[in-house]
């Protein structure tokens, strides 16, 4: 079976459906307690609802939890945690079903007096409680069928397509993963459905089900999905910088470059932002984008240098020069403040965990950082000292020769510093990743 096939939306109320079509678990959205939602109406009441009644017993899902916890916490008390936001927990589900598998969605920053969208942490807990279902999944052979809610998006605060989109991009990503680890053998793993179940009220069930169309291309491909787009990404990390630097330490100055970083990150987000544009929902679209985007930005300078040397193409031209010079210029800014940014937002913006390929795009971006200071050079030579240098004098400033720069001191400083820059970065690449290696005594 495919993994498009896999995935199913369905219409219905989840404690219904359940009882309906013999699934074998359910996932319930609890409170850190598990001891049943404090609002009428939300599916974790409505679950233990269902099961009280199935039992005959009015709280015997509650007691039954409390049993099942009571030598992990010691304790049989109602209000203490059992599960933290972001994690899941499973417990048998009576006659309603095989097991409950409970996970604790974050509340949005919205219901916490913050009304202007989400950040990155309040997000990534969403992705979690998604995450550790799914391994709690495939840890029980037993669980063919499982039905899901969209969790966060009811008294929690999340938008619905914003919850869903993050739900189901994150619950076939979890199978993706799976399927590429086990490969051949995938197809004897025993989950064979996965149903989202959700009251079509407000729509809601049909604009879950335009959502899941619009993402059956990617799926069916067994592409990697992504659930956000660059702008919203880089509104999520402002947001996380404002309101929880200080609170992990990031007091004063730290923070203000923190803040400067995204916000020059908006303005150079021209070439970023076609990755929505050309892979907006596949990940994998978005990585062929950048690869492709990096080595277009290497050859850009490398044409205005000899459009630099021919005084028919361009020197009679202000304009054409102004408008090559603010391409370069945007180009190095653009290049800069991206890899500043994966040395000072790392811990919200996630950068790729492939390292042989964050290596290899570090070369690219410096070749093409080099390539954008020969180009300045020459713009400054050519266009303002009126020296008319060639591209081999360019060649020879980037690569430090001593007769070509003495009147150009103060862009050379600037091109050791960004050097240096580059040095940096690799080494910190090298560092983070450097394993002990095991090797063979015999």
């Amino acid at each position: 079976m495919s993994l498009a096939g896999m995935i199913e939306v369905r219409e219905g109320k989840i404690q219904d459906f359940v009882e309906q079509h013999n699934i074998d678990a359910i996932v319930n959205p609890a409170r850190p307690s598990l001891m049943g939602g404090r609002h009428d109406g939300s599916v974790d009441e409505a679950i233990h609802k269902k099961i009280n009644r199935l039992e005959g017993q009015y709280k015997y899902f509650k007691e039954a939890i409390k049993d099942e916890f009571k030598e992990k916490i010691n304790t049989r008390k109602e209000n203490v945690i059992r599960c933290e936001r972001g994690e899941a927990v499973l417990t048998e589900g009576g006659k309603l079903c095989k097991y409950v598998i409970h996970t604790v969605g974050p509340k949005s920053d919205r219901n916490e007096g913050h009304p202007d969208g989400y950040s990155s942490s309040c997000v990534g807990k969403l992705v979690s409680c998604y995450e550790n279902v799914m391994r709690l999944v495939f840890e029980y052979p037993e669980i063919e069928k499982i039905a899901i809610p969209v969790v966060s998006s009811g008294n929690y605060g999340f938008d619905f397509e914003y919850a869903f989109r993050i739900g189901l991009v994150t619950v076939y990503n979890e199978l993706l993963e799976k399927k590429n680890e086990y490969r051949e053998l995938f197809k004897e793993i025993s989950l064979r459905n996965i149903y989202f179940v959700i009251p079509n009220d407000n729509g809601n069930c049909d604009r879950a089900r335009q959502i899941f169309d619009q993402y059956k291309d990617v799926f069916q491909r067994e592409h990697r999905a992504v659930y956000s787009g660059v702008l919203k990404s880089q509104k999520e990390a402002l947001k996380e910088v404002n309101m929880y630097d200080e609170q992990r330490g990031y007091f004063a100055i730290a923070k203000r470059i923190r803040q400067l970083l995204i916000i020059l990150r908006y303005v150079f987000v021209g070439w970023t932002w076609l990755k929505d544009i050309f892979g907006k929902r596949d990940w994998v679209a978005r990585r062929q984008v950048i690869e492709i985007v990096a080595f277009i930005k290497v050859f850009v300078p490398i044409i205005f240098m000899f459009l630099c040397t021919s005084y028919i193409s361009i020197g009679s031209s202000w304009g054409v020069q102004v408008v090559f010079s603010a391409i370069i210029a945007y180009d190095l800014g653009d290049t800069v403040t991206y890899l500043v940014g994966l040395m000072f937002l790392s811990d919200i913006q996630r950068p790729s965990a492939n390292v042989i390929r964050s290596l290899v795009m570090l070369v690219v971006n410096y070749i093409e950082v080099q390539f954008d200071m020969a180009a300045v050079y020459l713009f400054v030579s050519n266009f303002i000292y009126n020296k008319m240098h060639t591209v081999q004098h360019a060649m020879g400033f980037i690569i430090g020769n001593p007769e070509r720069i003495k009147e150009y001191q103060w862009l050379q400083f600037a091109n050791n510093g960004i050097k240096f820059f580059f040095l940096t970065v690799a080494l910190s690449y090298f560092s983070n990743h450097m394993r002990m290696r095991k090797f063979r005594t015999i």
